[in-house]
């Protein structure tokens, strides 16, 4: 791996749980020459808190700049990149205003929340050819995808012609969303953006292919005011933090990180009134906690997608289906029983499901062990944060580092099944953005 020193500045805008990741990136590795101009956020009393755990914890002194000052941080001829972490539905402004300053962008997923957005980063990209847009879709990096890429390409099943590709949530990470900013699908466009792009970037990266026709289904079956009679919920608090807010509520949100910050989370609501530990059961919840998409690619390859965000396991299966075999991966866990009976003559079963499994076309299918690592995310944001800030000079082989265009892609997916979801009829992705041009390959989006 090529070693840069050559100078380079950032900034953070967001400075929320996210964030924390590239600060301490860029802590990490000082002797790339990397340093932390300045952070900003709308929120006074979190910027504060912000400001000082990044002194104690990296001894980094960043200049403190309110949201409202963001264009006067971008005249700084020093700063080179802006790293976004902001809600969802704020990044395509943060990114225009980033790329019209002539800076580059590093922007947390998904890039935008709908097909206006992404039409507006296009044309901002395409109007200043001398910066450049990074999304972390971290999913590329994890050890299993890149082992996966590695058999696909190696031609053992031929050429992929459809994959299906199901993932759940349990409870316990199903109900932060919920709880959250992300539950209002205004500011995250649902969990079909700002959940499933990471998935729908997966497949598209997985099949090399360019999503084109999307037809879904989605609603919330689960969580929300109209649904909590189906658990035998009544009357709950409207926050978990309150005395007494979670009795009665099976499904109360339990957030070590979030219990952990509680004071400050709750300080900071006091400057905006934005409250993370709000009732999964209240009224005015507007996202999907189920849903089915079906996508049809430029190249002729498909690809089905679920996702469910109340299950009992936490997981994901994936089969992908080859002119010459296909391929299965299944990767499940459940977080902890509940102490009842098992019922007469059964046994529990395992708590983790795990395997690789190859079949080749007329052959004997043979086991794969599944390769893995330490770290977060299933040990993929180390390596991302390398590809970032410290990129091989080598050819990026295996297309690890999206840029706007593959980041445009996955957010079109998710925005033309949220227009399925109200709808019921099929979507073309190219009509819902005619700026994005229409191509057979996700490689050969290279911007």
């Amino acid at each position: 791996m090529s070693v840069i020193t050559v100078a380079r500045t950032y900034a953070i805008v967001g400075v929320g749980a996210r964030s924390a990741m590239f600060a301490g990136a860029l802590a990490g590795r000082r002797e790339l020459n990397l340093s932390l101009s300045a952070i900003c956020d709308s929120n006074p009393i979190r910027l504060d808190a912000y400001r000082r755990k990044l002194a104690c914890e990296h001894r980094l002194a960043p200049a403190q700049v309110p949201a409202t000052q963001f264009d006067l941080l971008l005249r700084d001829p020093a700063l080179d990149t802006v790293i976004i972490c902001t809600p969802d539905n704020t990044h395509a402004d943060y990114i225009c205003r980033t790329l019209e300053a002539g800076k580059n962008v590093i922007v947390e997923k998904p890039i935008a929340i709908n097909a206006l957005q992404c039409s507006k980063i296009l044309s901002a990209l395409r109007n200043h050819p001398e910066a450049n847009v990074k999304v972390t879709f971290n999913c590329r990096f994890i050890p299993w995808v890149r082992q996966l890429k590695r058999l696909i390409t190696s031609g053992v099943i031929g050429e992929i012609v459809h994959a299906e590709l199901n993932w759940t949530l349990d409870t316990r990470k199903g109900v932060t969303y919920f709880a959250r900013w992300h539950s209002d699908k205004e500011i995250s466009g649902g969990l079909i953006i700002h959940k499933a792009c990471h998935h729908l970037d997966l497949l598209h990266y997985l099949l090399d292919a360019v999503p084109e026709r999307v037809f879904a289904s989605g609603r919330r079956a689960f969580f929300g005011s109209e649904n909590k009679h189906k658990h035998g919920i009544g009357e709950v608090a409207g926050h978990y933090f309150d005395a007494d807010g979670a009795k009665g509520d099976p499904f109360a949100l339990h957030s070590p990180l979030m219990e952990q910050n509680r004071e400050l989370l709750l300080r900071a609501a006091a400057s905006d009134g934005y409250r993370p530990d709000r009732s999964v059961w209240r009224p005015g919840i507007s996202i999907e906690d189920t849903m089915n998409v079906q996508v049809e690619c430029t190249g002729g390859q498909s690809y089905h997608y679920s996702l469910m965000a109340f299950s009992p396991r936490a997981g994901r299966r994936l089969t992908l289906y080859g002119t010459g075999g296909q391929i299965d991966f299944c990767s499940e866990s459940y977080s902890g029983a509940s102490g009842k009976p098992l019922p007469p003559g059964a046994t529990e079963a395992a708590s983790t499901r795990e395997y690789l499994i190859v079949h080749p076309l007329f052959s004997v299918p043979y086991t794969l062990q599944v390769e893995r690592a330490d770290g977060g995310h299933e040990g993929a944001d180390e390596p991302m944060l390398d590809g970032i800030f410290n990129p091989p000079a080598d050819e990026d082989e295996f297309n690890l580092r999206p840029g706007a265009e593959q980041g445009v892609l996955a957010t079109l997916t998710g925005a033309a099944a949220n227009i399925c979801f109200e709808t019921h009829e099929a979507v073309d992705i190219f009509r819902l953005c005619p700026e994005l041009p229409r191509k057979t390959s996700l490689k050969e989006y290279l911007r």
